[in-house]
């Protein structure tokens, strides 16, 4: 019998996130860079929050919305408290359901973004001042590499 893929909606956030979690349980490094340490309950609950705002908060993209705002030749960013200085267009989740078990056994989450000239000039660790200063140099350098690859471009993220 085939998986069954469908959207992840609220009340799955706490099985993605023990998905995550066990995805990066060996990798220590990024228990500290990403907060993933499944043995720190408030590593879970940032990541449940996370998920939680952007489900609830960042609408799902919709790509015919997009494409006529591209041809209208405007940004149709969504602002947010919680990433400050991420244009989203918008948050998808999917999930993949074992049908025998009816247990979600994947997921995945991707977004929808574009940078503007102001996200660009903007310092490439804005929004990581309260960080470790380890975690605020990993973060300004993937943000400086997805900065020089993505520009202005309109472009999805994993």
């Amino acid at each position: 019998m085939p998986y069954i893929t469908a959207a992840a909606l609220p009340y799955d956030i706490p099985r993605l996130v023990d998905i995550e979690f066990a995805a990066f349980r060996e990798e220590i490094v990024n228990h500290q860079l990403s907060y993933r340490d499944s043995k720190k309950p408030e590593h879970i609950s940032r990541t449940i929050k996370f998920y939680e705002h952007c489900m609830n908060h960042l609408r799902a993209f919709n790509l015919e919305r997009l494409r006529s705002t591209q041809k209208r030749g405007r940004s149709d960013s969504i602002g947010s408290t919680f990433l400050p200085k991420l244009p989203s267009l918008g948050y998808r989740f999917r999930k993949v359901t074992d049908p025998k078990t009816g247990h979600i056994i994947a997921f995945c989450k991707t977004e929808m973004t574009r940078l503007t000239l102001q996200d660009l000039a903007s310092p490439a660790d804005a929004g990581h001042e309260g960080e470790f200063e380890m975690n605020r140099a990993w973060f300004a350098l993937n943000e400086k590499l997805h900065r020089q690859y993505n520009g202005l471009r309109r472009h999805c993220c994993e």
